[in-house]
């Protein structure tokens, strides 16, 4: 049996959220347990709050009902250490819908491949234990490791030991064991590293100067996930498609003007308009424009962006 204790991240702001969090839990916890001792909530109220009693409010309440005195205390203790480093990091603003997501991520895959009954906030912790995993693998985990009854003090990279719990939770629910949610567990920390490696690759979340995370540590370079110019490019895109329309008929009354009864007298820059200019915009889209838009501006067609037309040299 491995106790953490102590983790060594340097936070550069105070995890508030993850704090009150944890207040929130224990009360919530303390309160239905007493209720439910003392008589004052019926078992079948208390199914209401459960995850798979039947009801919509049971996939949010169950994050924070606990079985037992225990249970609250583990939970806690790793939502403590793990949280606190990842609140540090995404910032108390986004910390709350993240554990909630995963929360609700670890509940479905629960119901999907388990289906029984089950309370507790370790699904959602799990998913952030999967976070640390890729934002502080080579940090190193204080624990207390039991042999025998008798505590030992062990340090070890947070990537070990982490990696040890999952294949803990992939044997139990591989043997079916139960009293323990296993496959909540996996689907919480596989959606946490999924999240954490998404948050590194828009460049959302940074490592710190002397960070490693684990794509780093393990040598494998992250795809660039550019979200903003893929929604710059939906929202701008019925823009672009006026723009684009506009200077077709523009191109159109050009040609008008031009046309081949006065192609003899116009011009030269104005014989060249029909012939294109060929160029590729910052998105890769190739853009054509006509030779009398030679350095002017126009907007590409694809992001939106305005662009310059090149100078064309007459010949």
């Amino acid at each position: 049996m491995f106790l953490p204790y102590h983790v060594d991240v340097p936070m550069k702001r105070w995890p508030v959220t993850n704090w009150i969090l944890i207040a929130v839990t224990i009360i919530v916890s303390i309160y239905i347990f007493v209720s439910v001792a003392g008589g004052e909530m019926s078992e079948e109220a208390l199914e209401s709050f459960i995850l798979g009693g039947g009801t919509l409010r049971g996939w949010l309440v169950h994050m924070l009902i606990h079985g037992g005195g225990w249970h609250l205390f583990g939970n806690m203790l790793f939502l403590f250490l793990f949280g606190n480093a990842i609140c540090a990091k995404v910032g108390n603003l986004y910390y709350i819908p993240i554990y909630i997501g995963l929360g609700l991520l670890a509940a479905a895959v629960h119901m999907l491949f388990d289906g029984r009954p089950a309370i507790g906030a370790s699904g959602a912790i799990n998913g952030i234990v999967g976070m640390f995993a890729v934002f502080y693998p080579i940090n190193n985990v204080s624990c207390y490791m039991f042999i025998w009854l008798i505590p030992r003090k062990i340090i070890v990279s947070s990537i070990w030991i982490i990696l040890l719990w999952f294949v803990f939770d992939i044997l139990g629910a591989m043997a079916g064991v139960g009293g323990v949610a296993h496959y909540a567990h996996i689907g919480g920390l596989l959606g946490g590293a999924a999240l954490a490696l998404v948050l590194l690759s828009t460049g959302t979340v940074t490592p710190g100067k002397y960070e490693r995370t684990l794509p780093q540590a393990l040598g494998i370079p992250l795809p660039e996930l550019d979200f903003k110019r893929a929604l710059m490019r939906l929202l701008h895109g019925r823009a672009a498609m006026e723009a684009s329309q506009r200077e077709m008929k523009t191109d159109r009354e050009q040609e008008k003007e031009t046309g081949p009864e006065n192609a003899a007298t116009a011009p030269e820059a104005e014989q060249a308009d029909t012939h294109c200019i060929t160029f590729f915009c910052q998105c890769g889209k190739a853009y054509k424009a006509s030779r009398y838009k030679a350095g002017r501006k126009a907007r590409c067609h694809m992001c939106g962006r305005i662009i310059q037309v090149p100078e064309v040299e007459k010949k």
